[in-house]
């Protein structure tokens, strides 16, 4: 009997502890004119759904679910998450005589399932857009 009763009392402080993390009034359902789809559960989990950010031409759907918090004017979804970095490196080299730039990219997509790495592979991108000074100069 006293095992069901700290039990029931746990539960009861851990619910009220988790739902102080987050504004009720962000529950809800949130979407776009696009592909993107955000809900927003009173139980501070959340379910979204997008297309393919850097490929949208795929047609591809993504799914994401996890918890969600909140501070006085943002939502912040899977708050003990660390946040992916992109990884860029640019090597600059100068050849003698030329008044050409070469770009050379190498372009890869890395698949997580459960927070580890499960796939990475070389990706051949259709088209590129080359902005100069915030002028668009060329696209490829």
């Amino acid at each position: 009997m006293k095992i069901a009763i700290s039990i029931t009392i746990l539960i009861l402080f851990s619910s009220i502890a988790r739902s102080q993390d987050f504004n009720e009034d962000y529950v809800g359902i949130y979407e776009d004119e696009f592909s993107t789809k955000l809900t927003l559960n009173s139980d501070g989990t959340f379910e979204l759904m997008y297309s393919d950010p850097v490929f949208p031409y795929t047609l591809k759907i993504y799914e994401n679910k996890g918890i969600w918090s909140s501070n006085e004017n943002e939502v912040i979804l899977n708050p003990n998450k660390i946040d992916r970095k992109t990884d860029i490196k640019i090597k600059e080299s100068k050849i003698q005589y030329q008044d050409s730039v070469t770009l050379k990219i190498n372009y890869s997509l890395m698949k997580f399932k459960n927070e580890e790495l499960i796939e990475e592979a070389e990706y051949e991108f259709d088209q590129m857009t080359i902005f100069v000074n915030k002028k668009n100069i060329i696209t490829i």
